[in-house]
């Protein structure tokens, strides 16, 4: 049989075959945006701002959102009712209507005050676990760089090669000034719990 035959003969499951392959093409899925090397996927050349390196994945990124967002409703219940959200747009409550919210603000502000707070902590223990771990890979590579030090004024190389000699003194130069950096980063961070 011809494939003009099939194709003319009034068959249903050719012509079911035939719309379900026609139904694929049609709904093949689409890439919403441009590969990485295309010229139109530039955020420059369409004028708009480049991407912020924060993102969902990242831990700090998600607890500073959170701060964001709980000091915002802090901030929004501090200055209840004159901005509250869509007060000009609601009727005149009651008296008592307006009393019982009156009641409930401050317990409202205490909420969030102290989710605040938490999450504060939240952020500033994070980033001291980080400042700490890079403490510790200091301290290994300082540690690491004495040894080699060490190891070859042991076996009487020291002076026969004087820019490796030159190389490890700026290393452990550089990891010491580093190191006092880091100590300063986290004296700060230490600091920012009595402002919690």
């Amino acid at each position: 049989m011809s494939d003009s035959s099939i194709y003319n003969s009034g068959d249903p499951s050719n012509m079911a075959d035939s719309r379900a392959q026609e139904s694929r093409t049609t709904h093949e899925p689409r890439t919403l945006h441009p590969p990485p090397s295309s010229p139109t996927a530039s955020p420059t050349a369409s004028g708009a701002s480049p991407p912020t390196p924060c993102s969902n994945s990242n831990p700090i990124c998600r607890l500073h959102a959170l701060a964001q967002h709980l000091q915002a409703r802090t901030d929004r219940l501090n200055s209840w009712p004159a901005t509250s959200p869509g007060a000009s747009r609601a009727p005149s409550p009651t008296p008592s209507c307006k009393h019982d919210a009156l009641r409930q603000v401050p317990a409202a502000k205490q909420r969030s005050l102290a989710a605040l707070r938490e999450a504060q902590e939240m952020v500033r223990q994070f980033e001291l676990r980080l400042l700490r771990i890079r403490e510790c890979r200091l301290n290994e590579r300082e540690g690491h760089l004495k040894l080699e030090r060490r190891r070859l004024r042991q076996n009487d190389l020291w002076y026969q090669y004087g820019e490796l000699k030159a190389f490890i003194g700026e290393q452990i130069w550089r990891v010491a000034v580093e190191k006092r950096s880091l100590q300063q980063e986290i004296k700060q961070v230490e600091d920012a719990a009595e402002d919690i």
